[in-house]
């Protein structure tokens, strides 16, 4: 019974482990921060609507590391 035991096991978290890996690589996929808002749809919804700051120039990205900086 062990030794039936140990191989799924094994087979199952091979399994998890190549599940895990293929989620993270589809989320790193996703162009999450390209959804664009409809006009009128909410905060900062101007004119035809906003992609949120997905097409930000280099000079108006600023990285934020500690509550002073923002």
């Amino acid at each position: 019974m062990k030794k039936i035991l140990i191989p799924i096991g094994l087979l199952i978290a091979l399994i998890i482990g190549v599940i895990m890996s293929l989620s993270r690589a589809l989320l790193k996929a996703l162009p999450v921060c390209v959804k664009s808002y409809r006009k009128q749809d909410g905060f900062a919804s101007l004119g035809n609507g906003t992609t949120g700051g997905a097409n930000a120039t280099e000079q108006n990205v600023f990285k934020v590391t500690n509550k002073k900086n923002l």
